[in-house]
């Protein structure tokens, strides 16, 4: 059984305003519940099919009659309140057959410019199992490419599940949903959604929006996960925007791929910045042209609720990853317990309501899950471990910029270094591993401590480290993509915060081949094995027996032989191809 999708011609009238009668009856039986003669009768006087030929009209034929179409309406719509139609008013207003005309001309606006509007698609409905609307949709859209519209819009029926499905699959998005009493009352329905589609894009490639308060160049792990995430995405084929906030400058800057938006830095001591969500028309008009498929926000705050807001106002699936264990950080800067009772309250309760408008909510392990049952989300939770894109940590040791970091640090074959690298806030908790090498350079004068990274506590750590200079540098912020050149610099990787979601600095260093010492927590617990890849202590005072331990050759040499491939499950590439599992079960 085959059918073949052609031009419309003037002799399809008759029998494509029959399957559009058909077609209507079946979709609005209340409304059009009359003898398909005069259902014919009035299809022709309003015009919905032209008697002559038409340009961007298509016909489905099998076995030499018609038995679908599509109608487009790509100039402008005809239907309007003419002297013409006054003629209809006298002679259809005593049914509600005109009043469902009519009810159905508010369903759509007026085409925009550089829209393609589906006015009509039709198929017999005793032929719909064959694939028909399909293909009339892609010669619609091939159509809309050769004419070079932006998009192609259709109104359905609120009820009409199965096109509904159908136009996702061939790659339709939701763009709005409008509610009326006055088509419940005439049409039997009362909701009409709305949907669009860039023309020629390939369905099965997405287009993401990733909201971020903080990215590229800036040094710490939300800013690693979004920059390895959207670059294995675009290696996929999918197209990714970032929207993030500027640094410096009191204008929104965008270069094609990443929208900046003006900041204003919040919480004296941190570098923490918030940007106003009420954007300019500039702006906003710059995150439509993006047409996104997906928003991901990774923030709960400024750029999250911006991501939020424009999911919700333009139909956009919208998904989360939780980043931050804020409670934890409560508990830090403070000892006052009211405020931490008050605070800690306010956290769960608008972490939850954030999360709670998300389709579905990512953390990368467990114990980030188990938190936010705590504070009760409803959203779905998918545990995915972030990625790492190894290639960038495939360093040799006598590489050439390696070489040179050594000269220019003064770094020798005898020494035993170890690092840290990541932003340089309190909650981190380098101090702890500053004092505890203090301790130890005077047994090990060749121990050096390289110290990765910018942030508001620099120069209070620097102020620590005086007189000890040569064993603690303190490198300041380096070029991201030049971060596995010193790893390779090191022999050990030491982290003391408590306050992590997932390491990713940890899972890089082992990628590098240095075993790791690390507290014991829930974050690293699923990647550093005692005594297997790293050293574990439970208090920050043992920081230094960790240290003396590895430095015993025999230990050192076991720990390095399996740091590498004890990570391999996190590459970026799995991760990557599990997040777009994920967008598209949102867009089915």
């Amino acid at each position: 059984m085959t059918y073949s999708i052609r031009n419309y011609r003037k002799e399809d009238y008759k029998e494509v305003t029959e399957v559009m009668m058909k077609t209507f009856k079946k979709m609005y039986a209340k409304a059009f519940d009359y003898e398909e003669e005069l259902l014919l009768e009035f299809l022709q006087d309003i015009q919905v099919v032209p008697k002559h030929q038409a340009e961007g009209f298509f016909v489905a034929e099998f076995e030499g009659r018609v038995v679908g179409a599509i109608v487009l309406d790509w100039k402008e719509l005809r239907y309007g309140f003419s002297t013409e139609r006054l003629s209809l008013v006298r002679k259809y207003s005593n049914i509600k057959l005109f009043k469902a005309f009519i009810t159905y001309l508010t369903m759509v606006e007026r085409p925009e410019s550089g829209e393609c509007y589906i006015e009509n698609l039709a198929v017999l409905p005793e032929m719909r199992h064959m694939g028909i609307s399909r293909e009339l949709l892609k010669r619609a859209e091939e159509f809309a490419v050769d004419k070079g519209f932006s998009k192609m819009t259709f109104y359905i029926g609120g009820e009409d599940h199965d096109r509904e499905k159908m136009l996702k699959k061939f790659g339709f998005r939701m763009r709005g949903v409008y509610h009326s009493r006055l088509h419940k009352l005439v049409l039997g329905e009362g909701t009409v959604k709305y949907l669009e589609k860039v023309p020629g894009k390939n369905s099965s490639r997405l287009t993401i929006g990733m909201f971020t308060d903080t990215f590229m160049p800036q040094i710490n792990g939300v800013a690693t996960s979004v920059y390895s995430l959207a670059n294995e995405l675009e290696k996929m084929g999918h197209t990714v925007y970032i929207v993030t906030i500027r640094d410096k400058g009191v204008l929104s800057t965008f270069d094609g791929k990443t929208l900046r938006i003006p900041g204003v830095k919040v919480l004296k001591g941190t570098d923490y910045r918030l940007a106003n969500i009420l954007v300019p028309r500039r702006v906003n008009n710059v995150i439509r042209k993006m047409n996104l498929d997906v928003i991901h926000t990774h923030t709960e705050f400024s750029i999250g609720l911006l991501g939020t807001f424009l999911g919700k106002r333009d139909f956009i699936p919208h998904v989360h990853t939780y980043h931050t264990m804020y409670d934890d950080y409560v508990d830090y800067v403070t000892n006052f317990r009211p405020f931490k009772r008050i605070a800690n309250g306010f956290i769960k309760t608008y972490v939850k309501e954030f999360t709670d408008e998300c389709q579905k909510v990512f953390v990368p392990t467990q114990k980030t899950k188990d938190v936010l049952l705590d504070y009760g989300v409803l959203s779905d939770m998918i545990t995915i471990p972030t990625g790492i894109d190894f290639n960038k940590f495939v360093v040799d040791e006598d590489d050439k910029k390696v070489i040179e970091l050594k000269t220019k640090l003064g770094i020798s074959e005898d020494d035993f270094v170890c690092m840290n690298i990541g932003r340089l806030s309190k909650e981190k908790n380098v101090d702890a591993i500053v004092e505890n090498v203090k301790d130890l350079v005077s047994d090990f004068p060749n121990l050096k401590f390289l110290v990765i990274g910018d942030g508001p506590h620099r120069d209070s750590l620097m102020n620590k480290a005086k007189g000890y200079e040569k064993n603690i540098m303190f490198l300041g912020r380096v070029p991201w993509e030049e971060v596995g050149y010193y790893y390779r610099l090191g022999h050990a990787f030491i982290v003391a915060s408590r306050f992590e979601t997932q390491g990713l600095t940890v899972i890089e260093a082992l990628s590098s081949s240095l075993p790791v010492i690390c507290p014991d927590d829930e974050a690293f617990v699923n990647i550093v094995e005692d005594g297997v890849n790293g050293l574990i202590f439970n208090e920050d005072s043992k920081i230094k027996d960790k240290i003396s331990e590895l430095m015993n050759p025999e230990v050192y040499d076991n720990l390095v032989s399996n740091a590498a491939r004890s990570v391999i499950k996190y590459s970026s590439e799995y991760f990557a191809e599990t997040v777009v599992s994920e967008y598209k079960k949102m867009g089915s």
